[in-house]
């Protein structure tokens, strides 16, 4: 080799790689393949955990429930907490009429006699949806609903969307409650009056076809 250079007259000089550009450009393209590969192998590795570890989906039959034909003929119901305290909810699937009640205890007696005093004012419904919670699926409520001749149907554990339109009633009940507690007024006044959801009448008015009268001024032709 050093013969050969001895024919031309050459000055070697030293020169960092970052500054030879051809240089440079191929040992950044060697690098940058090498942390590609290494970043695609990551990827897969992490994307395989996932799918190894990660909860399966199960899909379920949809179910198209019915349109009630009639206000309270389905019910669904739910129980709540809010500020250390237990409520439970009952909605008309048809008015969006909601009735709830502070529960002094969790035991199934004491849900039971409450769902029975709201039935004896509004009627016995065909079908009562609930979740699976144990306040449900004890046997006082089963009792309870074979003695009063309603279908209970819960839904499926795995499934709690199923249950969405009480849920919903549930998380508006309690933005509620928090304005109500912020102004401190009263909770059943303010169910009274107020819409469920945008666009409707209270569910007191929907229930009872006419306005009901609560601590705002109307005329006697209004409350008809």
């Amino acid at each position: 080799m050093r013969i050969r250079l001895q024919a031309y007259d050459l000055d070697i000089e030293y020169k960092l790689g970052k500054e030879i550009f051809i240089a440079d450009a191929l040992s950044r393209e060697s690098q940058g393949d090498k942390e590609i590969g290494l970043s695609e192998q990551e990827n897969f590795t992490k994307s395989r955990m996932t799918t190894m570890f990660q909860n399966n989906n199960t899909k379920e039959t949809l179910i198209i429930r019915d349109i009630p034909t009639r206000a309270w003929k389905q019910v669904y119901i739910d129980i709540f907490e809010f500020q250390a305290c237990t409520y439970l909810l009952l909605t008309d699937a048809s008015t969006r009429y909601t009735e709830v009640r502070l529960l002094k205890d969790l035991t199934g007696k004491t849900e039971v006699d409450n769902i029975m005093s709201i039935f004896a004012v509004n009627g016995i419904p065909d079908i009562v949806y609930t979740d699976q919670g144990l306040h449900f699926v004890n046997k006082d409520f089963k009792k309870f609903a074979t003695d009063w001749y309603f279908s209970l149907i819960t839904n499926s554990p795995t499934y709690s969307q199923s249950n969405g339109l009480v849920e919903r009633h549930v998380q508006t009940i309690k933005c509620l409650f928090k304005k109500v507690a912020q102004n401190r007024g009263n909770i059943y006044l303010a169910l009274l009056d107020t819409a469920i959801e945008p666009g409707l009448p209270s569910p007191s008015q929907l229930l009872n076809s006419r306005r009901l009268r609560g601590l705002a001024p109307m005329s006697e032709s209004a409350k008809t």
